[in-house]
């Protein structure tokens, strides 16, 4: 099961994101996120095979030294794979994010290997995913129900953790409090 680590969103900046689901929602089948029981988040990295085991002790230190990231969203974005789609909120990725984003990867280069390579330093698109797997189909009404309901989002990120998948389990969480 492939594992991740993220850069979660705090508790006033995911009730910005509530809305959002609520409009994909309108479909009854839409695969939401939150219906996976997925905190909204960033992915700082992606492992298709990752003991995660090797990471709790330097994942812990390496968020007490962060300090927690200012974000907004400034647009909605769709990936294509195939008959399906990921459509979620693109984050202001200013040089803060970015620079985190290599951080981990450096800190963490023994894991390189294992991380897929869209997750990976210089291929990275940050995004929160609000919805996965959507029908093509559907997409259009998806896309008009989420920009109906849009409004500025922002928040901070100030938690890392690491969560396996699917189905979705908390393996550990981190706070940022450099």
């Amino acid at each position: 099961m492939p594992t991740a680590v993220t850069l979660d969103l705090d508790d006033a900046g995911a009730s910005r994101i509530e809305p959002l689901w609520e409009a994909l929602e309108r479909d009854a089948t839409l695969p939401t996120t939150r219906r996976l029981g997925v905190r909204p988040h960033l992915s700082l990295a992606v492992y298709d095979a990752l003991a995660p085991r090797r990471l709790p002790a330097r994942l812990d230190a390496f968020a007490r030294a962060l300090s927690p990231l200012a974000i907004g969203f400034a647009n909605i974005g769709i990936f294509v794979n195939g008959a399906a789609a990921t459509i979620f909120l693109g984050p202001v990725a200013d040089r803060a994010l970015l620079a985190l984003h290599e951080a981990f990867h450096r800190a963490f280069a023994d894991c390189l290997e294992g991380c897929i390579a869209h997750y990976r330093p210089g291929r990275w698109v940050p995004h929160l995913t609000l919805a996965q797997d959507v029908d093509l189909a559907v997409l259009p009404a998806a896309v008009a129900n989420l920009a109906g309901a849009l409004r500025p989002a922002a928040g901070r990120l100030d938690v890392l953790s690491v969560v396996r998948y699917l189905p979705v389990e908390l393996l550990g969480r981190y706070t940022l409090d450099g």
